[in-house]
């Protein structure tokens, strides 16, 4: 089909004229041109035919641009109205090309490389890929979940206003004691429909009650985690870093601290949507790697996760 330009006008499904040889520049030099012939409209792109418009609807041709950024659109027109449009603000529509301005029937939809990418497919579901896909977190508040024994944190007020006269604010504190009756909390969580199945990585916000030098805050976490119709078995532990954030050389009293858990892997019986990990978090204060003598106050237990979509197609499968 012959590319080439002319003075010549065209008419369209709607009986709207329109000029040929429209282009849209984009940032690697390219250009798409659009022009019509005989009632319909073709778009080239590196030289060859991508779409095509007719009066029946929309054929695909090889459509396959990666890193593609429409920089200058001048003189792009609306192939329904022929009024003039920005190209960033045509819109994509499975199954009605013809009937809302801007509107063109596409199969899939692809913004990115074939690395790192955002896709629509036919329905409209996005998924994203590589750098694509967006870092949230899940932030679980700790709970002591039982009554009373040696392992229970004391609730207690960490802070007041500055006449010392307000009912304040309280923290789980968690002291420097021996093995057999290191404070702990417990908790569940469940994993979004938005999430990957990949790493998770968990993390514990915190903050100490005195400043000491060159002195270590170590958390431990057992926990187990399944899919939805698997078996929970035996539990893992697991324990942060001696490295903070922000990694000081010593501990400051009131200071917000991080402190991080190796990243988590999930195997196939435990990387699917509504995935539940079981967990208790405790400070091991019992052993030599934590050498801090003080109390400290737990403010949340964070789990960072990366996704690929905004959620699941279906109820409980992705």
């Amino acid at each position: 089909m012959s590319t080439s330009k002319g003075a010549r006008k065209h008419k369209f499904p709607n009986d709207t004229y329109h000029d040929t040889g429209k282009k849209a520049i984009f940032g690697d030099g390219s250009e798409l041109e659009i022009y019509f012939s005989e009632g319909e409209g073709h778009f080239v792109l590196y030289g060859e035919e991508i779409l095509t418009i007719t009066e029946n609807g929309v054929i695909m041709n090889n459509l396959e641009v990666s890193d593609g950024v429409v920089v200058d659109g001048d003189d792009l027109e609306d192939v329904i109205t022929g009024e003039e449009i920005d190209p960033l603000s045509v819109h994509l529509n499975q199954t009605t090309p013809q009937t809302m301005v801007g509107q063109f029937n596409f199969p899939e939809v692809r913004a990115g490389s074939v690395s790192h990418n955002t896709d629509w497919d036919s329905t409209g579901h996005q998924t994203m890929v590589g750098s694509a896909k967006p870092w949230e977190d899940l932030r679980i508040e700790p709970s002591v979940r039982q009554a009373a024994g040696t392992g229970v944190p004391s609730f207690e007020k960490w802070y007041d206003d500055l006449a010392g006269t307000s009912r304040g604010v309280f923290l789980y504190s968690f002291t420097k004691e021996n093995t057999a009756n290191q404070k702990e909390v417990f908790f569940t969580v469940q994993m979004p429909h938005a999430w990957d199945g990949g790493v998770l990585s968990m993390h514990i916000h915190w903050v100490p009650a005195a400043t000491e030098n060159a002195t270590d805050v170590i958390w431990g976490m057992e926990y187990c985690m399944k899919d939805i119709g698997e078996v929970y078995g035996d539990t893992t532990i697991v324990y942060t870093s001696a490295t903070l954030i922000p990694d000081d050389a010593n501990i400051t009293a009131g200071k917000h601290y991080i402190s991080e858990f190796a990243d988590i892997t999930p195997g196939a019986d435990a990387n699917g949507i509504s995935m539940v990990l079981i967990g208790r978090i405790f400070r091991r204060s019992g052993d030599a790697s934590d050498t801090y003598t003080n109390k400290v106050g737990l403010m949340y237990i964070d789990l960072h996760y990366q996704l690929n979509s905004l959620g699941s197609t279906d109820e409980y499968l992705k």
